[in-house]
């Protein structure tokens, strides 16, 4: 039985390796913030009239601009590993290094197949092979697509889309996403009852920290009352779509854009066993 060497691509993995360094710094940093005491402190403000709302004070401490870097670092080098897997393949298909338009070669992630073809000059030097098969993986639907090219295709516009936005002003990370409210006033003077709660919808925590409203039958100046957020927070960023279920969030992405790197990586290795 013959078995091949496994082919590795030497370029493209160091930049994916340091992209997962950049990711485990993220965390690092995001999960030191949220285990230092108390990031987030309820606060409730009520008027004389008994209408009232539910906040949330974000530390001041909060790390934006170290999470920021970290998520920029992790985007730039997922990019490069894939413009670096283009050029090295380049070498491997033209037998020339440096390749054929060295300095102008670059994985190419285009939203439309006429945008695709206007600059497919950029992956040239590659085979017909290896452009097919970036192509199959563009955010345009070529047809036949399965399920796992769509998924990258998916994660590879999106990573697209974020390096170039942190690559031109910088990525800005919102301190919150708020999600699944279900705020609760937890002690009520005598006397007095809750008319209504509403809470805010998912969304970005903005600067004043709004969750929910709320309005106290009989209530007076002077008396207080305590109030429970009881909601998800996570970190986000602002340029990114919003999260569409609970377990899509900001980690969850990182991770799929890694995975779907080292997977694309992979295959073009296949291709050379």
């Amino acid at each position: 039985m013959l078995i091949c060497d496994l082919v590795e691509l030497r370029r493209p993995r160091v930049r994916l390796e340091r992209a997962k360094f950049h990711q485990g710094e993220f965390g690092t940093v995001w999960n030191d913030f949220i285990g230092q005491g108390d990031p987030y402190v309820p606060v409730v403000a009520v008027a004389p009239n008994g209408a009232g709302t539910i906040y949330v004070d974000v530390d001041s401490a909060f790390p934006r601009e170290k999470l920021a870097l970290q998520f920029g670092e992790m985007l730039y080098q997922l990019r490069a590993a894939l413009d670096s897997l283009v050029y090295e393949v380049a070498i491997r298909d033209s037998g020339e290094d440096p390749p054929p338009n060295s300095d102008q070669l670059e994985f190419i992630v285009r939203s439309s197949k006429e945008a695709f073809d206007k600059a497919a000059w950029k992956i040239g030097p590659l085979s017909d092979q290896h452009r097919a098969m970036i192509e199959s993986i563009q955010p345009y639907d070529g047809g036949n697509r399965g399920e796992g090219e769509a998924l990258v295709a998916e994660a590879f516009e999106m990573l697209n889309d974020l390096a170039r936005k942190d690559r031109h002003r910088g990525i800005r990370v919102i301190a919150s996403w708020i999600s699944n409210q279900n705020p609760q006033i937890v002690t009520l003077p005598p006397g007095c009852s809750v008319e209504w709660i509403a809470p805010e919808p998912d969304g970005f925590l903005d600067d004043d920290g709004k969750v929910a409203s709320f309005k106290i039958a009989n209530w007076r100046s002077g008396l207080e009352l305590e109030a429970n957020p009881n909601c998800a927070i996570d970190v986000t960023v602002e340029d990114a779509a919003p999260p569409v279920h609970d377990e899509d969030t900001l980690a969850a992405r990182s991770r799929l854009m890694i995975a779907c790197v080292s997977e694309v990586i992979r295959g073009f290795e296949k291709t050379f066993e």
